[in-house]
């Protein structure tokens, strides 16, 4: 059995068309990209800890061959920004839940069939898996720092496999950005084209400390910001609802504010810890409700 064809039949029956292969190897081009986030604090205390391994993740996985990248597409409706928002990518159920929820039944049939190692690996983890992913070929990284895919735009999770079966590699793709600058255009804090990332607003809404002169920028944000995806040429006309488990819950795409403002930890747990909004604990929530209500 051919096991590219295999597998990429199987990923299909999932509903999954946009993923590729890239042999595991070492990323010694990353080196002086992950010293400049290092010398810039860029970096949280698990990457910095980890940029060896990052940079040769055999020091983790020594049983490692092949490296699968799939995106997960999770676009399901446009947005009101004239109220009070949760960003898109938070307004369903944790995406580490629902990716990792994948990717053990891909293990499990590539241990199944094929006798193999296999483990599934979801955004918190030592691979560097934007770059990893524009070397499988399955998009590029915009001006924005985001992965696009032609399928989705950058509307997408990523999610890895590593595997010890040895599976020919797919080619990278090149940028197709050319000209365009939507997204550092209307970046609210002027944080993208080469200027300071850690300004960015999705990440300012997750900070757990606030300078005051940001809070003009919040304009209804509750949780992350999706300007730079929406001004881009690649999300336009994209498919929606593609993966039902990312459908929005109601609660998070219709904001509740004096649930929010008065939320009991009972509440944060069954209704906000849920999302991958809960992380930091309600008390941010709280904190970014009462910046968009001043």
């Amino acid at each position: 059995m051919d096991i590219k064809y295999a597998l990429s039949s199987y990923l299909n029956s999932l509903n999954l068309n946009c993923f590729g292969f890239l042999s595991f190897r070492n990323f010694e081009e990353l080196r002086k990209l992950l010293k400049f986030k290092i010398e810039n604090n860029l970096m949280t205390g698990f990457e910095k800890g980890e940029i060896h391994e990052r940079i040769d993740p055999k020091k983790i996985f020594p049983y490692g061959e092949t490296i699968i990248s799939i995106a997960f597409p999770y676009f399901y409706e446009d947005t009101d920004y004239s109220k009070l928002y949760f960003s898109k990518y938070c307004q369903s159920m944790d995406y580490h839940v629902i990716v990792k929820g994948y990717l053990n039944k891909i293990c499990a049939f590539l241990k199944d069939n094929f006798h193999c190692e296999a483990i599934g690996l979801v955004d918190n983890n030592i691979l560097c898996e934007r770059h990893i992913a524009s070397l499988a070929g399955i998009g590029f990284i915009g001006k924005n720092n985001m992965l696009i895919t032609k399928q989705y735009g950058s509307f997408v999770f990523l999610g890895e496999i590593v595997t010890s079966l040895k599976i020919m590699e797919d080619s990278p793709m090149k940028s197709l950005c050319g000209t365009c600058l939507n997204c550092i255009k209307a970046c609210p804090t002027n944080s993208l084209g080469g200027n300071d990332p850690s300004i960015c607003l999705s990440n300012l809404t997750q900070s757990k400390e606030l300078n005051e002169k940001w809070y003009k920028f919040f304009n209804n944000r509750l949780w992350g910001c999706d300007t730079c995806q929406d001004v881009c040429p690649y999300n336009k006309d994209i498919p929606r609802g593609i993966l039902p488990e990312f459908k929005p819950l109601d609660h998070l795409s219709l904001i509740n504010i004096d649930e929010i403002n008065n939320m009991s930890n009972k509440v944060f747990k069954d209704k906000y810890k849920i999302s991958a909004c809960g992380y930091r604990g309600k008390k941010y929530l709280i904190r970014n409700l009462k910046i968009n209500i001043l």
